[in-house]
Formats: C-alpha cells, sequence, structure tokens
C-alpha cells in the first residue's frame, strides 16, 4: 500500500516523503523538519499549535 499512501499523502499535505509527522491531520514535517523544530525549541509550540485544546500534555525528551 506504500505508493496509494504515498499519493494520498501528496493530496492532502502537498508532501509525499514518509516520514510525515501529523499532529491532527496536519503535517509538520519529515523526520529532517521535525528535528530542526526541535534544534530551534519550537517543536512544542508546533504540536500544541497543530493539536489545539486535545493537546494535554507535551514531553519533550532530553539526550543525555
Amino acid at each position: 500500500m506504500g505508493m496509494s499512501i504515498q499519493h494520498l499523502l501528496a493530496e492532502t499535505t502537498k508532501r509525499s516523503t514518509v516520514p510525515n509527522v501529523m499532529v491532527r491531520g496536519r503535517s509538520i514535517g519529515g523526520g529532517d523538519d521535525v528535528q530542526a523544530l526541535h534544534e530551534k525549541g519550537q517543536l512544542e509550540a508546533k504540536i500544541r499549535e497543530y493539536g489545539g485544546s486535545q493537546i494535554m500534555k507535551v514531553t519533550i525528551k532530553r539526550e543525555v
């Protein structure tokens, strides 16, 4: 089903690559995009923005 999933992703998110991280049906990007948001300290804010009131808690694991 890989090709059909990628086609559906392209239609709905304008992005056909995987991984494609979704929050409540909205794409926040692929692996590199999520990593960049994390490095800029913007990942939690983006999850909260897209998740709205459905997001109860966001926990960012810190590397040790």
